[in-house]
């Protein structure tokens, strides 16, 4: 689909659409917890607030495995640096609250 996309000459239907083709796949990536698959995915989205929200959707996810800590942390602290270059939006300041929030119930958890 991707090689059919990049066919398209027309930049404003061609850019568009092959973001909301690659957030699609790595929002689903996330969904079936190959994790993995969808920060690679993710990396070739474009918008700072898309690829802020999937990195806090795959930190969500690697933070439910004790085994992956260290990488949520590591996700996590990328999709704060994404929110932060997203400027001053009611956007970056949802995913700075909810990446807050993550590292809160994290450190909630080790203290039990």
């Amino acid at each position: 689909m991707i090689q059919a996309i990049d066919k398209i000459s027309n930049s404003n239907v061609r850019v568009p659409l092959l973001e909301w083709i690659y957030f699609r796949r790595a929002t689903t990536a996330v969904k079936q917890r190959k994790f993995e698959e969808a920060e690679k995915i993710g990396s070739q989205v474009e918008g700072q607030e898309q690829r802020a929200y999937l990195h806090i959707e795959i930190a969500r996810g690697l933070l439910s495995r004790s085994d992956t800590q260290t990488h949520a942390r590591e996700v996590l602290d990328v999709a704060i640096n994404e929110a932060n270059k997203a400027g001053m939006t009611i956007f970056a300041a949802r995913s700075l609250l909810t990446a807050s929030n993550l590292y809160t119930g994290q450190r909630s958890e080790k203290d039990c």
